[in-house]
Parts: structure tokens; sequence; C-alpha cells
């Protein structure tokens, strides 16, 4: 889809994409500095969370024909991905709870 738009036309989907991931990167980055977080690259972990929202739009078919509706995947997806780069006082704050 991206090829058929204009120089412009992509360039502005890009700034739209960026615009709209830039609060989540500025949590993961908050949430480094407050020593909540593992060593982890704000940026990068700012793109994997988006990719995992985009993952269920794009294969949502694929998680229901394993009976795994928006909810459980999310809490699949904290406990993967959050809960694993959480230092050890930010996870005791949030005990287990958040994971099920």
């Amino acid at each position: 889809m991206s090829r058929s738009l204009s120089r412009d036309g992509l360039e502005s989907i890009q700034a739209q994409e960026l615009a709209t991931l830039q609060p989540l990167i500025d949590v993961v980055a908050e949430a480094g500095a407050q020593g909540d977080l593992h060593n982890v690259d704000a940026n990068t972990l700012g793109h994997d969370l988006m990719t995992m929202a985009h993952m269920w739009a794009l294969k949502h078919w694929y998680f229901q024909q394993r009976e795994v509706g928006l909810e459980e995947y999310i809490h699949q997806q904290v406990r993967t991905v959050v809960m694993n780069n959480l230092s050890e006082s930010a996870r005791k704050r949030v005990g287990t709870s958040a994971v099920r």
C-alpha cells in the first residue's frame, strides 16, 4: 500500500506514525529513568509495543482460532514483554495481579 503513495504522502504517514508512537516512547523512557525497567532502549521497546498492538489488528483471526480473545492477548503480551522488563522493585509494586 505504501508503494502507491507519493513521496509527500509517505512522509505524511510516517510523520503521523511517529507522532502516535512518541507518547509511548516517552512513557517507556520515563519508566526507565525511574528505575522501573531494566536497561531497555525506549525507542526499541516503544516500537515493539506498537507492533504488538498492530499485530492484533492484523492477526486477530489467528488468535481467535486458538480461542484467544483481545483481553487474553493483552495479558499474554503484558506477561511476556512488560513484566519481563520490569525491575524487581517495580515487579513487587505491581504484584502478580497484572500477570494473573
